[in-house]
């Protein structure tokens, strides 16, 4: 069988993906700020270092959770979907092969019917 919703699945894929983009990003990102030696971007200094990007990892794995998530639960709904659909048309399957069994052994149970002509009549007493 077929998954029926190849889109949802598609976009469940896509958004797992793009969490694991963002959580990639956001460390880089983290990384990037943390070490920069430049002025360049603004923010909490402290040692000579730019500790605004320390900020960003909370925020980049909370995004991160929430589109995993969300695609976890489109690949799960629609594996859900196929699961059921798979245990319908087994059980019709096995619904079928019972009663199908279940005719059989009621033919084969019935006495088998045999048609009987009745005597002739026995013949006329003598009279005297």
């Amino acid at each position: 069988m077929e998954y029926r919703y190849k889109g949802l699945r598609l976009i469940g894929w896509l958004a797992q993906v793009m969490a694991w983009v963002v959580l990639i990003l956001s460390v880089l990102a983290a990384l990037g700020l943390l070490f920069s030696m430049r002025d360049v971007w603004p923010g909490l200094r402290y040692a000579g270092r730019n500790w605004t990007g320390v900020l960003l990892l909370p925020i980049g794995v909370y995004f991160f959770l929430q589109l995993y998530v969300i695609g976890a639960v489109l690949m799960l709904l629609t594996d859900l979907e196929l699961n059921t659909r798979r245990s319908t048309s087994l059980s019709e399957q096995l619904l079928k092969q019972h009663r199908d069994m279940a005719s059989a052994m009621q033919k084969a149970s019935r006495p088998a019917t045999v048609e009987m002509t009745p005597p002739p009549p026995p013949p006329p007493a003598p009279s005297p």
